[in-house]
This record gives structure tokens, C-alpha cells and sequence, in this order.
């Protein structure tokens, strides 16, 4: 054991509330693994979601892992120590089911590294009769598994609320014989058995067929909670180490209606399924009599809540601030707005995603830019200091226009959020964050609520520059909307607005991406409308995310637009917001989004190449050096609606009948129709 671990460990769970502690004798013990460090897996609701439910039961004691820290994993590897748990400091070796909870391909990689240094086989083939069972779930787990299958003893497709029970059930009945029990798993619905799998590949190197072995069935079915006032989510372990360690976080439901051509959630969390308010009221009077300040609602699109205002009124009735992941901006109300500020908050967040209404419509995020600017017109109106946005870049249909309106988009916002108000601060920063609140969404109250809550910044997402772009990806916001935010913001006096936008989406052209600084420039003459009554509007920020086509989306036929060409379009947006002084631009590394395209897409060939990876400690640059398949197969590929995709033996509840449909929409730019997958 890492004494050196051991201490920090004991540090962390001092700093805890809500840590459960159970006795080993008698019960099932599983490991939930969080393949990032502690602060990144505890700012996950899912995870202490799970931690929570397997705690709950009798007969098992559920202790977390975390991925150590960088300096940590040095040590364990020159002392040949081995990851321990965080609340019995025990190794992985000495539980009988080790889960892996992923929500991010890049995180692949830390799923092995974790294996190997606990000395676990890597592969299921390789692993003894004593050895723990591994299995895995997340979001990941239900979008495209296949390149981490190979390592997998069982992998869950779906919301793992009500199935986790099942799984212990099915363990404690066959734990002596391994083939039994994977064979009994595979019953099960929303349980996957890669081994009970075998896929046969075509001569051009797509995916011929997968052929299911026993009495597995051909698919895999996601597993959906049918009940959501049945299973609580709220967050369990408080530590000041979480993100949003100083708040209690309470889902408000499951799934998104809007069906945005880019988004994975909006498809596989299908359908919605609001929690009623009086589920939701006794959570919060428990979240109240527990000690909490604040309370933040999380959910897909939590401003599109049936009963927002009813749930608002419960929230500050017990006494409690508020705070709101991200809010369409076609949803914002003045009473959400207030209630935001009401309880604090400095910063509103809205999602454009792209700097035009053409590309956000080819996603399906149908916002226009006027709806973005009203937007800022609540989060001024109400005093919300600033305003932070989401973008991507290099979707479907993107063009240089939409990533070049994004900085005209974020100078429109600031000219609304920089309206001078003799009764407000002045408009702090306006961020973009490319890579969210709807501007179609915001409305007056729900940005005074913001400004009255503190609201410091503002974000919201055109994604796209253009209006076309915008249209193409299904967010059908226009610039208009998107301006009208920035109005907002500057008459509620938040100081900030951040912005988002993708390049690189699906039907982009060079106009496009040049529309995303246009945009920028009209949002700054909205925000910084003179205002005696208000402080000076203070920064707009474009957040630029490079498209990945996702599985499940209308766009997972596209093709990535590749690194280079994604660097070229970020330096046509950099270019063209250089002479607006208090607009910056946010974006990743493009070769990120490379790397997340390939673990997102790819076949069970890509898990060599997570092998190699995390052989060279996570090096996954040099891993695709010595890699012998082709990245670019999984990636820029263009690819038919009538080819084999390596996740088609699953069946996530979305129809590809609809996919196909909207994919063709999109390029086409036509207008979104409702439920189409």
C-alpha cells in the first residue's frame, strides 16, 4: 500500500459529508471506479448517484477509486503499489465486482492504466476464476462501447438506477462459475457480454455482420427507468473538492425533447421523463433540513421543466439559493431569472452552439439569434454579472460564415448586455466558451432571476455563426435571438456573456465560420450600450468546440472535418474578434477532438490502440504512431446510411429510419420536424 495515498486519502474523507462506511462480512463488495482523479468523479451526479443506490442495498458495500493523482501514479508504479479504495484503502483484487463508471472517451485510456496497475488482466480471457468482475456504464456505455468492449466482462447499456440490483442478484446466484454467470447477465436487459459477441468484419474493413453466441439476444436493448419519482438523484458525498461542492445538486428529470442533430443526449435518454413536483419538493425540503445553502438543477434542458415556476417558488419557500447547470435561451423567464439571482448566481450560461441560425438549424438546436439576444436583454435586465456561452466548431454543414459569426454574435450580445442601466452594476464579461442556455429560450425573468441570484456571467450557445448553419444542425436560433440575449444581459447589468459555438459541423461553409466573429461584433454593440445606471459591460467570451459526429445522431454518418482544417477555421475566428478588446476566445485542441472522434466511432480494432496507449502511460500520440490500423477509417470517412455501423447490435430506442431522415434534412438545410428519430 502507498502510504503517501493512504494519507491523502484519509485527508479527502475528513473534508466529507454523507461518506457511507459499511461492514465487508457477508455482503458483495464493489468497487465503483471513476477513471479520472477524485475531483473530477465526485462533480459526477451519476456516480454518487450509483454510489448511492448499491450503498442502499443490504447485502452489498459499494467503496469509490479514483484515478490518483499524476505524482501518485509515479509512486505506485516505482513501489509497485497498487490504486486503493477511498473509504478501506483496500486494492481492487479484494472486491468481487469492479465497476467502471465513464462518461468520456478520452477516459478509455485511465480504464486500462487503473486495471494494470491494480494487476487485473487486462483482457477477459486472461483474467482467473478469483479475479474481479469488471463491467462498465456511463453514457459511453450506451452510445458506442466497442473500442473498450475487448477489456469488458459486462458492459451496461442504459440508466443503471433500477438494473444495479439485479446485477448484485444475478452475481450472488452464479459468483462460482463465470461462464454461468456472464451467460445469465446476458439476459438481462441492458446488459451487454462482449463475449457472448463476435464480429465478423467485411472485406472493405466495415463491419459485416455481429453474431450473437447462445442464447445471447442479436440486440442489445437499453435499459430505460421507466419511473423517475421512483429512484431519487440527488448528489450524496459532499466535499469542497467538487465542482459544485458547495451546492446540492437534484436532477429534475431525464432526457431532452428539442432533438439537436449534434447532440448524443438529446437521442439516447429518450424519452423525456419529468420527476413531479412532489417528488421534487420532499427532495428539497430533505436538501433544506440536511444544512444546504443552495440548491442547483440539473437536467438536459432544465428551463423546458413543465413546472419551473412552481418548482422555483419550493426552492426559495425552504429557504434555499438557486442554480442552473445551463438554460436554453428559448426557455429563460423573467421568474427563472429572478430566482437565479435571487440565489446568487453571477453567471448565466446559455448554449448558441454555433454563430449562425443556418448551422444551428442543420443540428436541430433551432435558436435564433434574436432569441439569444433577448437573452442578454433578461441577464441585464435583472443584473446578472456575466454571461458565459458554448460554441462549437467543425460540425456538419459548417461553413467559414458560421464560425465567422460567432465573434459578430458575441458583439451583438454585448451590445444588449452593455446597455447602460442607472439602477444596475455595470455588464460584466460575456464568455464564449467554444465547444448554455438557449438565446431563444431566455426570457426576461429567468435573467432578472439570474442577475437578483448574482449571476455574474451569462452563457449561451448559438453554436453555429450563421443562421443556416444553425437550421442545418436543427438549432434553429437567429441572430436576432441571439442579440436580444445580449439585450438582456445588458439591462438585468451581468457583467459577462459567454457564448458557444462548433466549427467544423455538417454543410459548414467558409462563410459560416466567418459569421461567428460578425457575430461577435454585433453581440459587443448590444452589451455595451451605454448605461449611466449600469457598470460597463465587461467581457464577451466565444467557447469554440471542434464537431465530433456522434453515434445516435442524425450527423453519425458524417465525417470528422479533421485537425487541420478545424485549426485553420479557429484561426478565422481568432482573426476576426482580434480587434474587439473585451471579447476573448476559448477553444481545445483540435487533435483533442481528433482522438475523441476515433475512441467515439471506432470498431473493437481500436481497443489495440488503447492497449498501446496505456503501455506508454496514457501517451496516446506515440500509441497512434506504432498503431497499425488507420485512424482516419473511423474519423473523416465519409460513410452511407446503408453501411453496417459497429453499434447497430444495440438498440438505444432511437430509429435510424429517423436518423436517416434528419441526416438528410440537414443536408439539405431544411427546417426541423418534431420528433424525428
Amino acid at each position: 500500500m502507498s502510504w503517501r495515498l493512504k494519507k491523502k486519502y484519509q485527508g479527502l474523507l475528513a473534508e466529507e459529508r454523507g461518506t457511507v462506511r459499511k461492514d465487508w462480512g457477508g455482503k458483495i463488495a464493489f468497487a465503483l471506479v471513476y477513471p479520472n482523479t477524485y475531483a473530477v468523479g465526485m462533480s459526477n451526479l451519476g456516480f454518487q448517484t450509483i454510489y448511492r443506490h448499491l450503498n442502499a442495498l443490504p447485502d452489498v458495500v459499494c467503496e469509490r477509486v479514483f484515478l490518483p493523482d499524476p505524482e501518485d501514479i509515479g509512486e505506485l508504479e516505482r513501489t509497485e503499489a497498487v490504486p486503493i479504495s477511498l473509504e478501506s484503502f483496500r486494492p481492487l483484487t479484494d472486491f468481487h465486482m469492479v465497476g467502471f463508471s465513464v462518461t468520456y472517451e478520452g477516459d478509455y485510456v485511465n480504464v486500462l492504466r487503473l486495471l494494470a496497475l491494480a494487476r487485473i488482466p487486462l483482457r477477459p480471457e486472461d483474467r482467473r476464476p478469483h479475479d474481479p468482475l469488471v463491467l462498465m456504464g456511463g453514457v459511453c456505455a450506451f452510445s458506442n462501447p466497442e473500442p473498450v468492449a475487448p477489456f469488458m466482462d459486462v458492459i451496461v447499456v442504459g440508466e443503471g438506477e433500477e438494473l444495479v440490483a439485479e446485477l448484485i442478484a444475478a452475481y450472488r446466484e452464479g459468483y462460482d462459475d463465470r461462464a454461468r454467470l456472464l451467460d445469465a447477465l446476458a439476459q438481462l436487459e441492458g446488459v451487454y457480454v462482449p463475449s457472448r459477441y463476435e464480429v465478423v468484419y467485411a472485406p472493405d474493413g466495415t463491419v459485416g455482420e455481429v453474431l450473437s453466441l447462445g442464447a445471447a439476444p442479436a440486440i442489445v436493448t437499453k435499459r430505460r427507468l421507466r419511473n423517475v419519482n421512483a429512484f431519487e438523484t440527488v448528489d450524496a458525498v459532499k466535499t469542497p473538492h467538487a465542482e459544485y461542492g458547495h451546492m446540492a445538486l437534484l436532477e429534475v428529470g431525464k432526457g431532452c425533447g428539442r432533438g439537436c442533430r449534434f447532440c448524443l443526449e438529446g437521442q439516447v435518454y429518450r424519452p423525456v421523463r419529468h420527476r413531479s413536483v412532489d417528488a421534487l419538493r420532499e427532495t428539497v425540503a430533505r436538501v433544506a433540513a440536511s444544512g444546504e445553502k443552495r440548491v442547483g438543477l440539473v437536467g438536459a434542458c432544465v428551463s423546458d421543466y413543465p413546472w419551473i415556476g412552481e418548482l422555483l417558488k419550493i426552492v426559495e419557500d425552504n429557504g434555499l439559493e438557486l442554480s442552473i447547470s445551463s438554460i436554453r435561451a428559448d426557455s429563460l423567464t423573467d421568474d427563472l431569472v429572478a430566482a437565479l439571482a435571487r440565489g446568487g448566481h453571477r453567471t448565466l450560461t446559455v448554449a448558441p452552439e454555433a454563430g449562425t441560425e443556418r448551422l444551428r438549424r442543420a443540428i436541430r438546436k433551432a435558436i435564433t439569434d434574436e432569441q439569444i439576444l433577448a437573452a442578454c436583454d433578461l441577464v441585464r435586465a435583472h443584473g446578472i454579472p456575466n454571461l458565459k456561452t458554448y460554441f462549437m466548431i467543425g460540425q456538419p454543414t459548417e461553413t467559414l460564415e458560421d464560425v465567422e459569426a460567432i465573434p459578430r454574435l458575441a458583439e451583438r450580445m454585448l451590445e444588449r448586455l452593455c446597455v447602460p442601466d442607472p439602477k444596475a452594476k455595470p455588464f460584466g464579461r460575456l464568455t464564449l466558451s467554444i465547444s448554455s442556455i438557449r438565446a431563444d429560450s431566455l426570457t426576461d425573468d429567468l435573467v432578472a432571476a439570474l442577475a437578483r441570484g448574482g449571476h455574474r456571467t451569462l452563457t449561451v450557445a448559438p453554436e453555429a455563426g450563421t443562421e443556416r448553419l444553425r437550421r442545418a444542425i436543427r438549432k434553429a436560433i437567429t441572430d436576432e435571438q441571439i442579440l436580444a440575449a445580449c439585450d438582456l444581459v445588458r439591462a438585468h447589468g451581468i457583467p459577462n456573456l459567454k457564448t458557444y459555438f462548433m466549427i467544423g459541423q455538417p454543410t459548414e461553409t467558409l462563410e459560416d465560420v466567418e459569421a461567428i466573429p460578425r457575430l461577435a461584433e454585433r453581440m459587443l454593440e448590444r452589451l455595451c450600450v451605454p448605461d449611466p445606471k449600469a457598470k460597463p459591460f465587461g467581457r464577451l467570451t466565444l467557447s469554440i468546440s471542434s464537431f465530433v459526429p456522434k453515434p445516435w445522431t442524425p450527423f453519425q454518418w458524417a465525417p470528422f472535418a479533421g485537425a487541420g482544417a478545424l485549426q485553420a477555421k479557429l484561426e478565422i475566428v481568432k482573426h476576426g474578434v482580434r480587434r474587439l478588446h473585451n471579447v476573448r476566445v476559448l477553444h481545445e485542441n483540435p487533435r483533442e477532438a481528433a482522438l475523441q472522434a476515433l475512441l467515439a466511432r471506432g470498431d473493437r480494432r481500436v481497443a489495440d490502440f488503447l492497449e498501446l496507449a496505456a503501455s506508454f502511460a496514457g501517451d496516446w500520440r506515440r500509441a497512434l504512431r506504432e498503431w497499425k490500423g488507420d485512424p482516419d477509417f473511423c474519423t473523416t470517412r465519409v460513410r452511407s446510411t446503408d453501411e453496417r455501423l459497429p453499434w447497430d447490435h444495440f438498440d438505444v430506442g432511437v430509429k435510424k429510419a429517423g436518423l436517416i431522415r434528419e441526416w438528410e434534412r440537414a443536408q439539405a438545410e431544411l427546417p426541423v420536424t418534431s420528433g424525428a428519430a
